[in-house]
């Protein structure tokens, strides 16, 4: 079949540089087999314990534990889109943790959440389809400058931490959506599909600071956003063969137990040491893509 190639490794198969044999990730092309990791198989699904456990305590204390684990995923070996896919497992977990518990308080928005789904919705599709079908080199530098992109968010993040937070925009009344809102969540859905990474930045940009949206009523809705971006990006990296399983699973595990731990740690680490690390990491995550395209 054309575009597909058996190697001599039994259940090992090429596919275009996106599918993953029995024997290991496909990186351009070219399969590499988790044998040459210690531990063979059971370390992807250990290493990816430990990268969810990271990610969600970064995520507990700061902000910005998916950019720090698909940046992990990526240091592992695995192939930027299927990093990209599975990196959406651990976010699924993390923002169906918060929606249920929103949720049980009744402290969001049913209407104004509804109102927000069908825009953002099609731009997931839109950006999630193409992050699946672009050449992987294109993708690798698209996903370095986003990276880049993150780490300016997050200088500004330590600034206005060091500034005492700035004086937020008071906002009163129901939660209403205006017109221009919905091609604004919609660019925001782009985004969510194509890297799911500082997307909750930008819809409290468009809900709070834009749209003077009261800041709980926003989160609330930007949670309930993050769990339908990860389930339609999610469904179409799967159908694309762009998810490890094992590794999702293990960071969903770990994603479960960094909360656990998040919890704890949350008074006790700094915020902004632990975003001036995250600094750090996501451009150097971006070096690494760089050098490598």
């Amino acid at each position: 079949m054309e575009g597909e190639e058996r190697c001599s490794r039994r259940g090992c198969v090429r596919t275009c540089g996106r599918r993953r044999g029995r024997s290991g990730w496909t990186r351009g092309g070219t399969d590499v087999p988790t044998e040459l990791l210690p531990g063979g198989e059971g370390m992807v699904f250990a290493l990816a314990v430990v990268i969810g456990v990271l990610a969600a305590i970064v995520n507990m204390v700061a902000g910005g534990g998916s950019a720090l684990s698909l940046g992990l995923l990526l240091a592992s070996g695995m192939p930027p889109q299927v990093a990209n896919g599975t990196n959406r497992l651990v976010i699924l977990v993390q923002s169906v943790t918060g929606a249920v518990a929103l949720g049980r308080r009744r402290r969001i928005p049913v209407r104004a959440a509804l109102g927000a789904l069908p825009a953002a919705a099609v731009g997931t599709v839109l950006g999630a389809w193409s992050a699946s079908v672009m050449d992987e080199g294109v993708f690798r530098m698209a996903l370095a400058w986003v990276f880049v992109a993150m780490g300016v968010v997050l200088v500004f993040e330590l600034w206005r931490g060091r500034r005492g937070g700035g004086s937020a925009p008071v906002c009163r009344g129901e939660a209403v959506l205006r017109w221009w809102m919905h091609p604004a969540l919609l660019a925001a859905g782009f985004m969510a599909g194509f890297v799911q990474m500082g997307v909750g930045i930008l819809v409290l940009l468009v809900l709070h600071v834009l749209g003077r949206m009261e800041i709980v009523a926003s989160n609330a809705i930007k949670i309930v956003l993050a769990v339908m971006f990860s389930v339609v990006s999610l469904t179409v990296f799967v159908l694309a063969g762009q998810v490890d399983w094992r590794a999702g699973l293990g960071l969903a595990l770990g994603g479960w137990l960094g909360a656990v731990l998040g919890i704890r740690l949350m008074l006790r680490l700094p915020a902004n040491v632990v975003r001036g690390a995250l600094v750090v990491f996501v451009l150097l995550a971006a070096w690494r893509l760089f050098a490598a395209g």
